[in-house]
């Protein structure tokens, strides 16, 4: 019997995207798995990620080849004027290097962007099967408050083409990272053949010694008496810094003082101006405020979570679920989170800290100041059941078993 070539395919080079790819090369890598493991990137993947294609190999049984679209079809990409025309130049994309890679099977790593073209787009060469992010249709049925009747337009929308998805006879396994929507979307289809099945958001805890965490808390110099709030990855408004920005200046003075910021991430280049201007704001109160202006990876994530008093999860109502969560819930570190979608249930329904209305200042500074006071916990037991539910080797196995034959895996 002939070995399978998967074809894992991703245009995108940043956050969940390197780390789902990363998270299938290694396992390819070790276990050797007999067949052909076909990765198609950007360029901008190839050269920010060389210690994952690094792991490129070929032995008697099994291979990886790393694939970097030409530049002119990536500027084509990036270039066209709507997400809708995007999706429809990245399906072509998709069905080309799949024919030219003679894949038995494909992987869409992001499945969101290509939703219209697997409802009326052309026939892929191949079983396909996809990552599904961010369903938010059955949020009404996960949020503490009312919707905007835009919400309900989009919700509506995306209902008719997820079930016009589910019509496609080529799909073969539908992984959802939401597990609240795994029922609702079956039911919009109940005859479907593809299989629905939930997926971890994985994380991999990178392992650090005592004397490691001292060097990294004195090269940090965090004054003594403060707790440290932490906010981890892009520093944008989605992410939600303006209205935590805003909500350390109003929280009172001997709060502030008991307050350590500790920013993460590299700022968005396109609202470096106005972070920066709101940053220098909250550096004139009393709080502290230590600014990591870069793009962090491996050991030294895991240094800020063990680092880290609290936990800012306040995403602009975000739609989908974020790994800040799980390296949260590895350290134990209670998040002051958003109360909407699948951010807000997961944090309810592990105990993992408190959800607040992450629009609010108001609602913020009244969070901080009662975990200054002690007043936010974690579950412990529960938060552990969410940490082995997001490991890496789950999210891995998911995927494999369900598309490989099982003996190979």
């Amino acid at each position: 019997m002939a070995h399978p070539v998967l074809l894992l395919f991703d245009l995108k080079a940043t956050g969940h995207h390197s780390v789902y790819i990363n998270h299938l090369v290694q396992y390819w890598h070790h276990t050797q798995i007999p067949g052909k493991l076909c990765v198609v990137v950007s360029q901008q993947f190839v050269d920010r990620h060389s210690d994952v294609v690094a792991l490129s190999m070929q032995s008697e049984q099994s291979e990886i080849e790393f694939t970097a679209i030409s530049e002119a079809e990536y500027a084509a990409f990036q270039q066209a004027k709507s997400a809708v025309a995007k999706s429809w130049i990245e399906w072509k994309l998709f069905c080309q290097y799949a024919r030219q890679l003679k894949a038995t099977e494909g992987v869409l790593m992001y499945l969101d962007s290509l939703q219209l073209p697997l409802c009326w787009g052309e026939v892929p060469p191949c079983p396909i099967s996809g990552i599904y992010f961010r369903p938010a249709f059955h949020y009404g049925k996960l949020l503490e408050q009312q919707q905007s009747w835009k919400e309900r337009i989009r919700q509506w929308r995306q209902r008719l083409i997820l079930a016009q998805i589910l019509r496609n006879r080529h799909l073969k396994t539908l992984f959802c990272l939401d597990p609240f929507a795994i029922a609702e979307i079956q039911k919009l289809h109940p005859n479907t053949q593809a299989k629905i099945l939930p997926l971890a958001d994985p994380v991999r805890i990178e392992p650090t010694n005592v004397i490691v965490r001292s060097q990294f808390k004195q090269e940090l110099d965090i004054e003594v008496g403060r707790q440290v709030f932490l906010m981890f990855g892009e520093l944008n408004d989605r992410k939600g810094i303006f209205p935590v920005l805003q909500a350390l200046q109003q929280v009172p003075t001997e709060i502030a003082q008991k307050v350590c910021l500790l920013l993460a991430g590299p700022i968005n280049a396109d609202q470096r101006s106005r972070i920066e201007s709101a940053i220098a704001s909250v550096e004139a109160t009393p709080v502290q405020v230590i600014l990591r202006d870069r793009y962090l990876k491996g050991q030294e994530v895991q240094l800020c979570f063990e680092t880290a008093d609290r936990v800012f999860a306040t995403y602009q109502r975000h739609v989908g679920m974020s790994s800040v969560l799980a390296h949260a819930a590895a350290t134990q570190t209670p998040v002051i989170a958003s109360n909407y979608g699948l951010l807000g249930a997961l944090t309810r329904q592990y105990e993992l800290g408190i959800t607040i209305d992450a629009t609010d200042p108001a609602q913020i500074s009244s969070a901080i100041a009662q975990s200054i006071e002690g007043a936010i916990s974690v579950n412990a037991a529960k938060t552990e059941q969410f940490l082995q539910q997001n490991q890496a080797e789950r999210f891995v196995k998911t995927i494999l078993d369900n598309l490989l034959d099982r003996s190979q895996v």
